[in-house]
């Protein structure tokens, strides 16, 4: 494993959901210091209560806690930025604002080995506000497909981000194909999402409130609830049977009200993850009721692994990230075989389950850090050998 560095990450709102990025970083957090750069937005805010209140927020966060010491060895920095990244003048106020606040935060912890990674394309313009050794892009999602986002800045962003970037990492092979055609294919690199196996694998006997009064058989669902969910297929499947409860773990969405008045849908909202395997541990069946969406199809979900972690079987519908993993999960095209699906699921042999919690176990997120370990020290390796060359 890399040790001696300063990792530099412009990322999403550390711990406000579990990210692929978090999940590694943190595995790296033990012989080396981490400046974790809150998220700066990807798009202009709109003229709506929810834009308002996650700029109130963030202003707030900025200004009462510019940097928040974490452990010995993390720091994270709450920017204060300005959300308009088309602007010229906004990016010049925001590399002046941001760089401040990190050149502060290096002085402090007086490293001079750095890595800067990139996993929000929107912060590219931030990469030249600190020396580097490396530039990493970590590319877990088709950022433009995002919805309301600036899509023409995005991908200016990004094409910068690629032509400039030491190391591109990819979490689904549509991506890394993806990326393969757009620089040299010795900068790309293919790393799969984990798994935080031992969070997930844990048995419990006390279960929670919400959850332990629904009737099994229970069908689960934990993750973002957003346009990419197929509604009307968890809808239909739903009626087929209500007999079989179901289970949806999530923040509240105004998507999420075409399934109120179900009776054998409970609607559980928003669960810490610290809690989340204490509430799926209650799941007979996990399911990823994915729809065609744009975004889908370069995605590889976190949930599928940990799924496998609980031992559960899982039922997809059809969609790239089945092909790696299609004998041990059960793939429907339409609501009637989804819902014969989960009955197959319902009675399948604890072999299989077994063998899903073994293919969690290898695939640890600890496996997936001293990957990217390698391939940073090879990387490293070779630009020394270049220098002297030279």
């Amino acid at each position: 494993m890399i040790e001696g560095y300063t990792l530099i990450i412009f990322g999403d709102d550390w711990e406000k959901h579990p990210s692929a990025t978090q999940h590694i970083i943190k595995g790296l957090l033990i012989n080396n210091k981490v400046i974790w750069v809150n998220s700066i937005g990807m798009r202009a805010p709109r003229l709506n209560f929810d834009d308002f209140k996650r700029i109130f927020q963030k202003t707030c966060k900025a200004i009462l806690a510019k940097k928040n010491i974490i452990s010995a060895n993390l720091t994270i920095i709450n920017p204060i930025a300005l959300p308009f990244h088309r602007i010229n003048l906004v990016k010049f106020i925001n590399k002046f604002s941001i760089r401040n606040q990190i050149i502060k935060t290096c002085k402090l912890k007086e490293r001079k080995k750095n890595i800067l990674i990139i996993s929000n394309p929107i912060a590219t313009y931030l990469s030249d506000i600190i020396q580097k050794d490396l530039l990493i892009y970590y590319c877990g999602d088709d950022f433009s497909k995002f919805p309301g986002i600036d899509k023409r800045e995005v991908l200016r962003q990004e094409k910068m981000l690629i032509e400039h970037s030491d190391i591109i990492l990819c979490s689904s092979k549509n991506l890394s194909n993806i990326m393969k055609t757009k620089k040299d294919e010795g900068k790309v690199y293919y790393l799969p999402h984990g798994v935080e196996y031992a969070h997930f694998s844990k048995q419990y006997v006390e279960l929670p409130k919400k959850i332990k009064s629904i009737k099994k058989p229970i069908i689960g669902f934990f993750g973002m609830l957003g346009p990419w969910i197929d509604f009307d297929l968890l809808k239909t499947i739903a009626k087929l049977d209500p007999l079989i409860n179901y289970c949806i773990i999530g923040e509240y969405t105004k998507e999420i009200e075409a399934l109120r008045g179900l009776k054998n849908i409970y609607l559980i909202g928003k669960v810490n993850y610290d809690d989340l395997p204490k509430y799926a541990s209650c799941f007979d069946v996990g399911i990823i009721p994915y729809r065609s969406h744009e975004r889908i199809e370069t995605i590889s979900p976190l949930k599928l692994l940990e799924y496998f972690a609980l031992g559960i079987p899982v039922v997809s519908t059809c969609l790239p990230y089945c092909v790696d993993v299609n004998e041990l999960i059960y793939v429907a095209d339409n609501a009637e075989k989804f819902y014969y699906a989960i009955k197959s699921a319902l009675n399948e042999n604890k072999q299989k389950r077994l063998l899903r919690k073994e293919v969690a176990k290898q695939n640890d997120w600890k496996t997936r850090c001293e990957t990217l370990s390698n391939i940073i020290e090879n990387k490293m390796n070779d630009q020394i050998l270049g220098h002297v060359k030279k």
